[in-house]
């Protein structure tokens, strides 16, 4: 059965040696079809309403203390 893709983007942001990306590459990192992306899109909004993301900078990071980009 495949991982819900909440907890796949959750899993992927978590991982230190993964670094913050805007939505679209964090998409084609997960294989999300295009067909999908809109349900993506809905998910990190979801996220992003529990404070489980955030975004800085236009990318998505985890938690409400974003990792700093450089």
């Amino acid at each position: 059965m495949p991982q819900p893709l909440r907890d796949r983007i959750l899993s992927y942001l978590a991982k230190a040696s993964n670094p913050p990306q805007r939505p679209r590459s964090l998409a084609r990192e997960l294989d999300v079809p295009d067909a999908e992306y809109g349900e993506f899109r809905r998910v990190l909004t979801e996220l992003r309403t529990e404070s489980r993301i955030a975004e800085s900078g236009g990318c998505v990071v985890i938690g409400q203390s974003p990792r700093t980009l450089t």
